[in-house]
């Protein structure tokens, strides 16, 4: 009994001390995300640069495959603000294309993260598909990212939508609820911001 009682005191310790060591993280303008996307024939780099976050936000994109798909995205504050429409697969050589109603597939609107926030659900519209999906906070997990060459434990919120059980960590800021892992058709990991 009293073992368990210690090992149930080390692992309240461990987690407390995981809670306090996280980072808010301070999205700014200029920044590199960098993603590991599992495509068809392996994995590959994304790199998601944010270039402008003044309205309209303005991405350029480069997925470091063997066809060097790159683009930029205009992303109007409509969308920023209470879209559910995600595509996660990026278009092929996209140039200065406006998103007003739908997302790329690096961050959820406001409206979404807020709806997690307080009610536990959202709805969700993934790429072509006419039907919204129920979308539930599963959980809150930290995650490690590397953020300016340091890794950092930040916290995000675990949901899960669909029939198939899909899944997506987004990170917990308000203001750029960026997508850090996706788990579904398609598959991808923010490793690193700077």
């Amino acid at each position: 009994m009293k073992r368990i009682k210690v090992i149930l005191t080390v692992f309240i310790v461990v987690i407390a001390a995981m809670a306090s060591a996280q980072e808010t993280v301070k999205i700014k303008e200029g920044q590199t995300l960098l993603y590991k996307i599992n495509e068809y024939d392996g994995p590959v780099d994304q790199t998601v640069t944010l270039t402008s976050l003044a309205s309209p936000m303005k991405i350029s994109w480069n997925k470091k495959n063997k066809y060097d798909d790159k683009g930029t995205f205009l992303i109007l504050k409509a969308a920023l603000e209470s879209a559910i429409n995600i595509i996660f697969s990026f278009p092929i050589n996209s140039n200065d294309d406006e998103l007003s109603d739908v997302l790329p597939g690096f961050i959820v609107s406001k409206k979404m993260f807020n709806d997690l926030k307080s009610n536990k659900k959202t709805k969700i519209r993934v790429g072509c598909e006419l039907k919204a999906d129920d979308m539930t906070l599963k959980s809150e997990q930290p995650m490690y990212i590397i953020i300016n060459g340091k890794k950092t434990i930040v916290n995000t919120l675990n949901v899960t939508w669909g029939t198939f059980g899909d899944e997506m960590w987004i990170l917990d800021n308000a203001d750029y609820p960026i997508i850090v892992k996706v788990s579904a058709i398609s598959k991808y990991e923010l490793t690193e911001i700077k």
